[in-house]
């Protein structure tokens, strides 16, 4: 694609659905300019190096536990982040990246599509309570800039009055209950205090802070059975949609098939699938 046209009317040709957002794509390269579509990866910015978290993705990390989904909620820097997104059946514009606030976060939480690359640990509701109780506690510092511009630690006492449900304002303040008065703007928290209470599951979700101990982990079979003896001993029934669950928890992603194929074997054809009986073939 040679045609002498400028960038700003590529975007515009795919914004009228004229040429798809890969034909742009190709027409960047054949330019030999940078793309339009750069989407944010860990290789150009891992939110681990950072000291301080913005509450989103302090949610964010409660969530799913994991860097990339961390790095999706980073507030804006530079223009990398940038995406095509669909307008209509034909049309594309380009976006981003945005600055996601608390809501955001929730709402993504409760669209989620349980798909093994974003399996959440902590839903919405559970992660916010868990937020904001280790705030009011005060075993969680925040810190925040004050009406003057002011940065100021938030004391704990505070956090009764101040609301986590975020949606439409600044994404990285904080709002009085109810009146929707601003309290604190620019609101972070100590990235180390987020991974201490809220550890990664697994040896890929995180950097480790120091090498630990390597602990041997049951076979897969060997965690089926303990966690049918568990179900057994607390008078449960135990489910396919638990089990995915409990190997999430345990840092066993991507074995779901395998897991459920063990529990299909000790126990029959016909096990509990989300709390009911059903015939697994």
């Amino acid at each position: 694609m040679t045609e002498d046209i400028s960038r700003d009317e590529v975007i515009e040709r795919v914004r009228r659905g004229q040429m798809t957002p890969d034909q742009a794509e190709v027409w960047a390269a054949d330019q030999g300019t940078q793309p339009f579509a750069e989407p944010r990866t860990l290789q150009h910015f891992d939110p681990f190096q950072e000291v301080y978290w913005s509450l989103p993705m302090v949610a964010a990390w409660i969530i799913w536990r994991l860097p990339k989904a961390v790095l999706e909620v980073v507030p804006r820097k530079g223009t990398r982040g940038k995406i095509w997104e669909r307008e209509s059946e034909t049309s594309f514009v380009l976006v981003g990246p945005n600055d996601w606030s608390l809501g955001c976060v929730y709402r993504k939480a409760i669209e989620n599509d349980d798909s093994e690359e974003t399996t959440r640990v902590t839903g919405a509701v559970e992660a916010r309570e868990q937020l904001r109780v280790r705030l009011q506690g005060g075993d969680l510092r925040a810190s925040g800039k004050n009406s003057e511009g002011q940065r100021t630690e938030i004391p704990p006492f505070e956090w009764q009055d101040i609301s986590l449900d975020n949606w439409d304002k600044d994404a990285n303040s904080v709002f009085s209950e109810g009146a929707g008065r601003l309290r604190y703007s620019a609101v972070t928290v100590a990235k180390i205090d987020v991974v201490a209470k809220w550890p990664a599951l697994n040896e890929h979700a995180a950097p480790a802070v120091a090498e630990a101990t390597p602990v041997e982990k049951l076979s897969l079979e060997e965690f089926v059975k303990k966690y049918v003896e568990e179900k057994r001993k607390a008078g449960e029934a135990p489910s396919q949609i638990g089990l995915k669950q409990a190997a999430v928890t345990d840092g066993r992603k991507g074995v779901r098939k395998e897991v459920c194929a063990i529990l299909k074997s000790l126990m029959g054809p016909k096990v509990l699938v989300r709390g009911r009986p059903r015939t697994v073939r």
